[in-house]
């Protein structure tokens, strides 16, 4: 969490972050994917006698005279010896012309004929095998956006809340374009603090579901829509962001991205916490909360119960990141126009 993935310099680049987020995305949900091009080719070759035209090598399904078809083969071994088969489409392997290496074909070509049980009438059958291969594996993602009053006008006339709509918007419309509409669920946890987005629980949610389909982009995009106000409950939305992964038992590939402008101004008391490489996690949390309001710097600190004393709202922030990562889920973090916390803390060491 304290090592964001990017930081966003000017409002109207968020949707470009989120646009950079379609190649991670697009890397997770695909694997396996090769381009060939045909370096060898086999020809047909056909003669003309009383009969009509017909290919020099072929063959023909079993008890029918009237329907000579091409026959498979490849560049280096040459045309195929089987004369005769029974045709069915089920088959994918006899009479293909194959071009490129005979073990690996860049693409496979088959066209043949197949007499029907009403004289005079064919089924033609065209089949064509390449050599690109996509692994698709689905994903599951949840946004956590930043819904505090921070985020819409401000004294500097940043509008981060329009960044956000527009950029979640070109990110489900993106996915859609690139053909993953399908294959990526995506839903929203959006919070603020208690008595404002959502009531007293300080946020709302927009359940898993294909980021193709239009009711879906529909949902996400209204939730979105509201003015934006309160204080910054990041650790409520974490969770539930966490929770809403983990309750999908797919088995899908889950990823959570938190969207926000600043440092958390809530958070649950810290009752027990470890230091892991200089910084304090959160491990246990209580039910009720430190609410600095405007800074993440609590007015009067206190000793948890594991014997360090917790100064502000970034070791419960932390804390409930650490666990949804160690619960499977990864992690990502999108500052927008991170500034300096008063005279607590710098832009830098909260980045």
């Amino acid at each position: 969490m304290t090592k964001m993935t990017a930081k966003v310099a000017r409002t109207g680049h968020l949707f470009a972050v989120l646009l950079i987020l379609m190649s991670m995305l697009t890397g997770l949900v695909t694997s396996g994917s090769s381009v060939v091009t045909a370096t060898a080719n086999i020809r047909p070759t056909y003669k003309t006698n009383a009969n009509g035209t017909y290919p020099e090598n072929s063959w023909q399904v079993t008890g029918q005279q009237n329907v000579i078809n091409q026959r498979g083969g490849d560049q280096v071994s040459g045309w195929d010896n089987n004369t005769t088969w029974d045709g069915d489409a089920t088959n994918t392997t006899n009479s293909y012309l194959k071009f490129g290496d005979p073990n690996n074909p860049d693409y496979q070509i088959r066209k043949y004929a197949k007499e029907t049980n009403t004289p005079g009438l064919y089924d033609v059958y065209l089949n064509v095998k390449g050599n690109t291969q996509q692994n698709v594996k689905p994903v599951d993602i949840v946004l956590v956006v930043d819904m505090s009053g921070s985020m819409e006008f401000n004294r500097y006339n940043t509008n981060r809340a329009g960044a956000v709509r527009t950029g979640v918007k070109n990110f489900l419309t993106s996915i859609q374009n690139a053909g993953l509409g399908n294959y990526v669920n995506v839903g929203l946890i959006g919070f603020s603090s208690p008595g404002y987005i959502g009531g007293e629980s300080g946020y709302i949610s927009v359940k898993l579901g294909k980021a193709g389909n239009a009711s879906q982009q529909q949902a996400i995009n209204g939730a979105l829509s509201p003015t934006f106000n309160g204080g910054t409950y990041t650790q409520i939305g974490l969770r539930q962001g966490s929770a809403m992964l983990n309750a999908d038992t797919s088995g899908n590939k889950k990823m959570m991205i938190l969207l926000t402008d600043g440092v958390p101004t809530f958070s649950n008391k810290v009752i027990n916490s470890e230091w892991i490489n200089g910084t304090l996690y959160g491990t246990n949390f209580g039910s009720s909360r430190d609410e600095p309001r405007d800074t993440a710097q609590i007015r009067w600190p206190y000793t948890d119960s594991s014997g360090n004393t917790i100064h502000d709202t970034w070791p419960a922030t932390l804390g409930e990141a650490k666990k949804a990562k160690d619960s499977g889920n990864e992690v990502h973090a999108l500052g927008i126009q991170l500034a300096d916390d008063g005279h607590y803390m710098t832009k830098e060491k909260i980045r």
